[in-house]
């Protein structure tokens, strides 16, 4: 298990089912979403910036045949590619 915090992400276990979004998230994406319909938030990693990588957020209106693993809630699904 690994634990990791910051102001708007909370990772609390580094197995593929388990993502945690903090309340802050989730009101933040729910504002977000009013003004672009969407049902999907999709998470991602690429490589470039100073490490290396860098993490990608976008909205979208479905998952991709490419996503590896789609996790429904109540308001969207989060896709991570």
């Amino acid at each position: 298990m690994m634990r990791f915090s910051r102001r708007f992400a909370t990772l609390v276990s580094s197995s593929p089912d388990h993502i945690v979004l903090t309340p802050n998230c989730v009101s933040r994406l729910l504002k977000v979403t009013e003004l672009k319909p969407t049902k999907y938030l999709r998470l991602a990693v690429q490589g470039g910036g100073c490490s290396g990588f860098s993490y990608v957020f976008s909205l979208e209106k479905g998952p991709n045949d490419d996503d590896m693993y789609v996790f429904p809630t109540s308001k969207f699904s989060i896709a991570v590619l």
